[in-house]
């Protein structure tokens, strides 16, 4: 919404050697010129008359960029729906998002304030792998009891898992989900590199 409402897209580049990265943090300023394309199947498009699917996403790091897009998609339909107006109904989500440190957490309060919003229809759930406990994003990997457990809240025949992260991540991620019983085709993963 915010695209076609402002003209303006929101985009975290984490800082590296890597080229792209490198030139966006050193050389980009307001005014320059990027070039972006749109391609692959990861996306969540669902069309008024659709029947309504749960979504279980799962971020690790800077891979947060395309669930974050998902999410406020969804944020979008639902705030439609309360306005009466004529939209796609997302059903319950569930997002699970883990990085190193609590700064590396990017767009950590806009999620909180979403679960704020619609406590009702999604949760978050945030974690990191180094430092202390803080409040409530506790220390540790995403693990197959928090699948679980996240899993439990929502129709596990029809929900949609968008995953996207480090390699080894999204790899034992779908593990995890399909051992819990989740078939192929429910799994989606945004594999960049």
């Amino acid at each position: 919404m915010k695209l076609r409402m402002s003209g303006m897209l929101d985009l975290a580049v984490k800082a590296s050697e890597a080229a792209p990265a490198k030139w966006v943090h050193e050389n980009c300023h307001l005014g320059s010129e990027v070039k972006i394309r749109v391609g692959g199947d990861f996306h969540y498009n669902p069309q008024v008359g659709d029947s309504q699917s749960d979504l279980l996403l799962i971020a690790g790091g800077i891979g947060i960029n395309p669930i974050y897009s998902i999410l406020q998609h969804a944020t979008d339909l639902l705030r439609e729906e309360e306005v009466g107006e004529s939209a796609a109904k997302p059903g319950s989500i569930v997002l699970l998002y883990t990085a190193e440190t609590k700064q590396e957490l990017i767009y950590r309060r806009a999620l909180q304030m979403i679960g704020e919003m619609f406590p009702n229809k999604i949760t978050v759930k945030m974690f990191i792998t180094q430092g202390e406990e803080s409040g409530d994003i506790p220390v540790g990997r995403i693990n197959e009891e928090q699948l679980q457990k996240s899993l439990e809240g929502l129709n596990k025949t029809s929900v949609c898992s968008y995953i996207c992260g480090p390699p080894s991540m999204i790899a034992d991620m779908e593990a995890m989900l399909q051992k819990l019983g989740l078939v192929a085709e429910q799994i989606k993963t945004e594999k960049w590199w």
